[in-house]
């Protein structure tokens, strides 16, 4: 039970990022990487970075806090962006979600920063 709660909380809180993603976006010249922005949209201290949002849903599986969010669990581009969790029920698996809508589950973890949920 306790698993599912967490893999609850990474959906939760992953969901939750897609709406401040856009916020973001709107905030910065319609773009998710944009020029001064370290780390763009997947900022943990930007105005609306979703980098947060991200940590939580890592939070919830067990990752250390001292584990990167950037450079493999949220990857942003000036058009699109992707962040991604793995589940606690099963870790070979994990959830996904980004900027063209897409919210899944994987089956196959990502080894770098994606753009977009395969």
């Amino acid at each position: 039970a306790r698993n599912k709660g967490a893999d609850t909380a990474v959906k939760s809180n992953l969901a939750n990022a897609r709406a401040e993603a856009e916020i973001f976006y709107d905030s910065n010249s319609n773009s998710y990487a944009p020029t001064g922005v370290t780390n763009g949209v997947c900022s943990e201290s930007a105005a609306n970075g979703i980098g947060d949002n991200v940590r939580a849903a890592m939070t919830a599986t067990g990752i250390a806090t001292t584990v990167a969010v950037n450079g493999i669990y949220c990857g942003a581009a000036a058009d699109a962006w992707a962040a991604w969790a793995p589940l606690k029920t099963t870790a070979t698996n994990a959830y996904c979600v980004d900027s063209k809508g897409s919210a899944k589950t994987l089956t196959t973890l990502p080894t770098a920063a994606i753009t977009a949920c395969p």
